[in-house]
């Protein structure tokens, strides 16, 4: 019993980062703490090859943070890593754009159908 309560702890500590809240318009990718999604630019639409979602979050964290966030966080939750800023999960590719604009960072997430 010791060992299965051990092991359970073991994995918690192993996925701080899945904790927090989700995007709304992607609910299966995080947002990262520091970043607030600006809903009134969701895109989303519904094709017979999947979905196709874009939406943008906005936040003090750095491009760098933000990158480092999500390359070291999607793939726990299944993504996986395809180029930089491209994931791979059942079928869709997600794509993130995170640039420094003044004094915050807006990041764009955008899935799409794999092609």
């Amino acid at each position: 019993m010791r060992r299965i309560l051990l092991s359970i702890a073991v994995s918690c500590l192993a996925l701080p980062a899945l904790a927090g809240d989700f995007l709304d318009a992607m609910p299966d990718v995080p947002l990262m703490s520091g970043l607030a999604e600006a809903s009134d630019d969701d895109m989303t639409f519904d094709v017979p090859e999947g979905r196709i979602v874009e939406t943008l979050a906005i936040g003090q964290p750095s491009v760098d943070k933000v990158l480092a966030f999500y390359t070291r966080t999607l793939p726990q939750l299944g993504w996986i890593q395809a180029g930089e800023t491209t994931f791979r999960r059942d079928g869709e590719t997600l794509t993130l754009e995170a640039v420094a604009v003044e004094h915050t960072t807006r990041v764009t997430f955008r899935l799409s159908p794999q092609h």
